[in-house]
């Protein structure tokens, strides 16, 4: 009985271990105080980009090409480069000053971006913070975000082929 106690127990932990892990994380932290993520929500002059709220109010955008273009072409959705100017503030969500966006429009961010729009128009879910987008097999991709309106850290499964965000059985509880 003792054996089998360990066993369950050496188990369990490698499972809560290996669920630990980053993964592709959505939000990227580089020295230059650059940020990789999805926009989730515009309202006026600010952007919220996976967890942080960006002003955006002086922010040059840049299309894929490197040529300037209006804030209007950045929409939900969409998969952008933000250079920060300054601090980021440690509110919830965090708060930042943009200095400069580019939209990424490679062909892999290009399917990510699709995939986070299915889940963004998901009338089951109201607020969507962003926290990572895998790509699990060709087509399918894993979305896990926190939506504060449930207090839940939820995991989709979207499915670009068919048009599908798949909610399993079970949310994880903030």
């Amino acid at each position: 009985m003792k054996n089998y106690t360990i066993a369950v127990m050496l188990v369990t932990a490698m499972v809560l271990l290996t669920g630990c892990g980053m993964g592709n994380a959505v939000e990227h932290r580089q020295s230059s105080g650059s940020y990789i993520g999805f926009v989730t929500q515009v309202e006026a002059k600010e952007l919220l980009i996976n967890d942080i709220w960006f002003s955006v109010q002086e922010t040059v955008v840049l299309n894929g090409n490197g040529d300037e273009i209006p804030l209007e072409d950045v929409g939900l959705g969409d998969k952008v480069k933000v250079e920060a100017d300054g601090e980021i503030y440690e509110s919830h969500p965090r708060r930042a000053e943009a200095e400069k966006m580019s939209l990424l429009s490679d062909e892999g961010s290009m399917k990510e971006c699709h995939a986070v729009r299915l889940v963004l128009q998901d009338p089951r879910f109201s607020e969507v913070m962003l926290r990572s987008v895998t790509k699990e097999v060709p087509g399918v991709y894993d979305v896990r975000f926190a939506d504060p309106s449930i207090g839940m850290d939820v995991k989709v499964v979207v499915n670009l082929q068919h048009e599908r965000v798949m909610v399993p059985a079970r949310p994880v509880a903030n």
